[in-house]
Parts: structure tokens; sequence; C-alpha cells
């Protein structure tokens, strides 16, 4: 659960029922709480989170996993992509060349844009593939 520590959201959950509320309202419209926004252990406003609101159902409250998912599945095909752009790029480099309507010669400079991109998307994927879904 990640707290922030000072709420800049207009929203807050209510100490009381964990409902959404407005920073604006002296009392909760749900349990009539006289001073219903969730404060930190600074006494500072918190931010309003889906987990502590019992309004909320489950199926909302699973969406991150489904992100995780997708996002995983994109960093697997984009790890396949740049496997397979390597090997091109090894071992035919002529081949892009030809593909991309360059110099038959192929140059440093594409050759060295497209590593680096390779070693810029590389580790993020990775990372994004390590992430665990719960």
């Amino acid at each position: 659960m990640s707290f922030t520590f000072i709420g800049t959201d207009p929203f807050s959950n209510c100490k009381a029922c964990g409902r959404k509320v407005s920073y604006e309202l002296r009392k909760c419209p749900y349990c009539r709480e006289p001073d219903p926004q969730l404060r930190n252990v600074l006494d500072w406003r918190v931010n309003y989170t889906k987990d502590l609101d019992p309004s909320v159902t489950s199926k909302w409250k699973s969406t991150r996993r489904l992100r995780i998912r997708i996002l995983k599945i994109l960093a697997i095909l984009t790890l396949l992509a740049i496997i397979s752009a390597s090997f091109v790029l090894e071992y035919h480099p002529n081949l892009m060349t030809i593909y991309l309507g360059l110099r038959v010669d192929p140059s440093e400079m594409w050759l060295g844009t497209l590593n680096g991109i390779m070693f810029i998307l590389l580790p993020i994927s990775i990372v994004v593939v390590l992430i665990p879904e719960n």
C-alpha cells in the first residue's frame, strides 16, 4: 500500500469508513465523521486509494495485476525483437541496409544507433519481466 506524505489530490479516504471524500468536506456524507480526511503519522492528508475503500469491488482492485501481465507480454515481445534484430545486425548487416534503402555498405552511424536503442530497451524489458504479479 503506497501512501503519499502530502495529499495533493482533491479526494482522500474517510478515516472511519474508508470511502472517498472530498478534502473540502467537514463531515463524511456516509458515516458523519466530523473530521473525515485520512492522515498519516505527520498529520498530513493522504491521497485517496482504492484499496481502503470498501465500496470499490474487487474487480477494480485487480486491474494492477492485469496491467502487469500486459506489460510482461509486451516486454517479452520486445526482448524477442531485440534478440532477432541483434542477430540480423551482427551477422547480416547488409540485409538491413538493403531493406531500408540505404547505401550498400553499412554505415557505422546506423549500426551504432540501432545498437544503442537495443542497449536501452534491453534492461527496461528485463526489469518489467521481473516485476512480481502480487
